[in-house]
Formats: C-alpha cells, sequence, structure tokens
C-alpha cells in the first residue's frame, strides 16, 4: 500500500500515458478509483495528487519538451512500450518538472521527494512492485536537478501554450476566429487562477420574484462565506457583488456561484439538503434559452410538456424542473449515466417532476396520445420545446479537462451523431410552434454552427425534413452574455474574451430555433 500522493499520481499516469503520449483523461479517474487514493486521510493529500496529474496532463507539450531538453537525446526514457521502468521514470520525471516549474512546491522538495518515488514506489491496486535500477534512479535524480538549475529558462525561450494543444485544434481555431482571439482562448483554457473554481446553479424555488431571489441568494451565499471564514477569504462587507477578486465567493451576472475550490464539494454548505448542484456558467446557458423563449409564446409554463435530450448528468434537467415545467422528459442514452441523473435529481428533490428514459436520443419519439391513455400515461404528447445538447468533442471544457486539448482530429462519428440528433428531433419531436434549443460545449464550428445551418438549410416539407428559423438572442435577454451574441442571432461563448468574471467560463455554442412546419 502507499499513502505517498506522489506516488499515487505516479500510479495513474503510467497507466494511462503509453510513451510520449497522454492524451486521455483516465489518469484522473484511475487516481481516484485507487483504494489507496481513496483511504488517504488528508484531504489536503488527495487534493495534492489530483493536481499532480491534472498539470502533469494540462501542460504535458510544454513538460516534454523542456525533459527533452535537458535529456538531450535520452528522452523519453524509452521508446518500449512495455518497458515498465521506463515508462515509470517518464512519469515520474512528468511530475517533477509540473512541481518544480508550474506548482508551488519548494524545488529542493520536488526533487527529493519525487526520486523518492522510484525507490519505494509500489502499487496495492494492482499487487504490483517495481524496483527501479539505480542507473535510472540517478538518471531522474540528475534530469530533476537541471530542470531545476534551468528549466524556467527552456519554459520561456523553448516552449509556449500551444505546445499543449494538438496543432491541427489551434489551426482550425486561427481560420474560425483569428488569431488573436485564439490567443485569447488558449491563454483562458491555461489560466490556473482560473481553473480553481466551481461554478453552481442555485435550486430556488419557482416563482421567486426578484426581491425574493435576492433575499434567497443572499442566505445561501452567508452560508458560505460563514464556512469560509477560517480561510479569510468570502464577502467582505456584507456586499454580494464586490470583492470578487480577492474573496471566494462570486455571484455572476446570471445567478451562478462562483467557489473556490476547497475539498470535496460533497461536504461543502447545503450540499446534502440539494440547494446547489455543480454546473458551469456557459452551461446554464442552452436551459436558459429554452426558457425564455417559450415564457415568450405561453402565459403559463405549468401547461408545457419539454424534454431534455443526452440529459446526463442532469444540470440543464434540473434548470428546466425548477422552470416550473408541467413536465420534463429527459432522455439519456447511456444507462450509467441516467443513473447518475437520477440520483443528482433525487438529491435536489426534483425527481418527482421528471421522467427519465433510457433511450438513444435518434431513436426515441414521444407517445401518442392513444399510446398515452393506453399506458396510463400522465405526459402531455405535444412537445413545445427541446434541448439538445449534443455529443461533441468538448474543446470548451479544455481548462477543466485538458485531455479535450490533445486529441486527433478524427470527429466525423461525431459529426454524423449531431446530425441525425438535430435531424430526428426536428423532424419527429417537436411540432410546428415548437423550440428546439440546439448546444454544445465545443470550439469548433463543424460540431456547432456548420450543423445549425445544415438543419434549417435542408427545410423541406415533401421530404418530411422540418422548416427551422432562429429565434435571435436579444441584448440584455441573458445578463453578462451580449458580447458572445453572432451576426446570425446565436450564442457563441469563446474563453477569455467576454471580460470580468464571465472571462473565465467554459466555451459553449447555443442556436435556437422555431419549428414553422
Amino acid at each position: 500500500r502507499t499513502s505517498n500522493p506522489r506516488s499515487l499520481a505516479v500510479l495513474a499516469l503510467m497507466k494511462t500515458s503509453p510513451i510520449n503520449n497522454s492524451n486521455n483523461n483516465k489518469a484522473a479517474v484511475l487516481l481516484e478509483s485507487n483504494p489507496d487514493y481513496r483511504s488517504l486521510l488528508d484531504e489536503r493529500d488527495k487534493s495534492f495528487a489530483r493536481m499532480l496529474v491534472s498539470t502533469s496532463q494540462r501542460r504535458l507539450g510544454q513538460i516534454d519538451k523542456v525533459l527533452s531538453h535537458c535529456c538531450d537525446s535520452n528522452y523519453p526514457p524509452t521508446r518500449k512500450k512495455k518497458d515498465k521502468y521506463g515508462i515509470m521514470v517518464q512519469a515520474t520525471l512528468r511530475i517533477g518538472v509540473a512541481q518544480i516549474l508550474f506548482m508551488d512546491t519548494p524545488a529542493f522538495a520536488a526533487v527529493k521527494e519525487t526520486v523518492e518515488v522510484l525507490k519505494r514506489l509500489e502499487s496495492s491496486s494492482g499487487g504490483d512492485r517495481y524496483r527501479v535500477p539505480l542507473a535510472m534512479i540517478k538518471f531522474a535524480n540528475a534530469i530533476l536537478r537541471k530542470v531545476d538549475r534551468e528549466g524556467h529558462d527552456i519554459l520561456l525561450h523553448h516552449t509556449c501554450l500551444t505546445d499543449n494543444i494538438s496543432p491541427w485544434l489551434v489551426r482550425d481555431w486561427k481560420h474560425a476566429w483569428g488569431e488573436e482571439k485564439t490567443m485569447q482562448i488558449v491563454k483562458q483554457l491555461f489560466d490556473e487562477d482560473a481553473y480553481d473554481h466551481i461554478d453552481l446553479t442555485l435550486n430556488l424555488p419557482n416563482g421567486l420574484s426578484e426581491s425574493e431571489r435576492n433575499v434567497e441568494e443572499a442566505k445561501l451565499l452567508m452560508e458560505f462565506d460563514d464556512d469560509d471564514d477560517d480561510d479569510g477569504g468570502g464577502i467582505e462587507n456584507g456586499d454580494l457583488n464586490e470583492n470578487t477578486k480577492e474573496g471566494s465567493i462570486v455571484l455572476l451576472p446570471n445567478g451562478s456561484l462562483r467557489i473556490k475550490r476547497r475539498g470535496n464539494v460533497s461536504t461543502w454548505p447545503l450540499y446534502q439538503e440539494g440547494k446547489w448542484w455543480v454546473q458551469d456558467v456557459s452551461s446554464t446557458l442552452p436551459a436558459v434559452a429554452l426558457c425564455k423563449a417559450l415564457q415568450q409564446r405561453h402565459d403559463d409554463l405549468s401547461s408545457l410538456h419539454v424534454v431534455d435530450m443526452c440529459a446526463a448528468p442532469g444540470g440543464k434537467t434540473a434548470q428546466l424542473l425548477s422552470a416550473g415545467f408541467g413536465c420534463v422528459t429527459a432522455v439519456e442514452g447511456n444507462a450509467k449515466r441516467s443513473r447518475r441523473l437520477i440520483e443528482n435529481l433525487k438529491r435536489l428533490q426534483l425527481q418527482d417532476g421528471c421522467q427519465v428514459i433510457v433511450s438513444k436520443g435518434q431513436e426515441w419519439v414521444p407517445l401518442t396520445r392513444k399510446e398515452e391513455k393506453e399506458n396510463g400515461k400522465g405526459m402531455k404528447s405535444v412537445i413545445s420545446g427541446i434541448l439538445v445538447d449534443v455529443p461533441c468533442s468538448a474543446t470548451g471544457t479544455g481548462s477543466r479537462r485538458p485531455d479535450v486539448l490533445c486529441k486527433d482530429g478524427d470527429i466525423e462519428h461525431l459529426i454524423k451523431i449531431q446530425e441525425e440528433l438535430a435531424n430526428h428531433c426536428a423532424d419527429n419531436i417537436i411540432g410546428p410552434g415548437g423550440v428546439m434549443v440546439y448546444a454544445t460545449c465545443s470550439l469548433l464550428k463543424a460540431e456547432s454552427e456548420d450543423q445549425v445551418r445544415k438543419l434549417i438549410s435542408r427545410g423541406d416539407e415533401l421530404k418530411g425534413h422540418a422548416s427551422m428559423q432562429t429565434i435571435p438572442f436579444t441584448s440584455g435577454e441573458i445578463l453578462g452574455f451580449d458580447n458572445a451574441i453572432d451576426e446570425s442571432g446565436w450564442l457563441r461563448v469563446l474563453p477569455g474574451t467576454l471580460g470580468g468574471d464571465l472571462n473565465s467560463c467554459d466555451g459553449f455554442f447555443v442556436a435556437r430555433l422555431l419549428k414553422v412546419k
């Protein structure tokens, strides 16, 4: 067994990092599923292990460039994928450089304690015990000492942030958004301070007036402020909109609460009571867009049936339920993810108003009135609105998931699924006058703007294709996001471009469409 955070981080990276490649997010999953990690008593040790893994993945391109300079021709330590010692040394060097160059770990401790990992690393989860040859231990020690002496200069003059991103992705962004905006995006994705927070959506009763909502927000904010007093942060002078930089609590323009990371979220105030859920501020936009469009067309939302397609983990479903719709159907193709969705809704005490269906989105259709009567269902067969947050490359979430920035450019299978989902929802689920919101957390136009243009242009009643037209977003409709409205009337959120606290948010795309016929 091992209770050493560095050892646990190395093991996680080893099992997911072939030579010269650490391009997936399984390292964090493996780390957190390791019994040795779960048995750590000190939350700070868990946090340190997570930070080692995430920083090593986030800065992998720069880390390997620095190591290549310091190792001359001897990096990676081996090019044989089955050489467990070489893979271990590489993983160890990576977490060592992460500490020296990108974390606040004192250089002496970073070198000494990281080299110690090679001397005594043991895995209780797989039953493996590694005894690294002395020559390789000395090699790692020498390289990390050289990184301590020369690494910062190499980092400054021989690397750049885009080294951590697949070249095809950078080329795509430059073509789509231009050089200046691309560099704003990249800078924001690698802003360590921006990564150090979590956004929460508040679970407030439906129908509150603005003043009542302000009171409820203040109560919840004070709960976090009281919990944060020992850290010296929080809200100063009781002003909810001040101290956004120095404090650890920020109320965002849309009503989301931004909290500085500290320990496991399940231990935060009012988590068990279901008073909030984790949801990036950008991820709230699709449900808000659907709600506002339907509010403009209907006096009473409680008479409407809406659908959340690809619903897990349930943040958008919870938003729709909180808005007061009469019936919300959540469709999720993955059974395991649907169970997580149900668990989340139960914690929020919102499960009663929702029907969760496990089905591929491309295949699901609502019951007819006759079928509802025969099956004793209380659903309304007419679907007034549907939220389609399609599976995508998730490149907009790169600040939290560095793996998505390192994928290859093969996204054709995703493009196909997105097109099938969008066409099916428009043709077969909503009727004329129904509203469809198409959304992605992608920074690629091919998955976002291009898909909506194809959906609009394919309208052909003779072929049974829905005729769709844009319901444009208007200035002031969604607080804080006016600058994200593009020339087509869609929302295009690019990290690092909105300014203020919203400068730090996931990349997102939202288009709102009306089915004409």
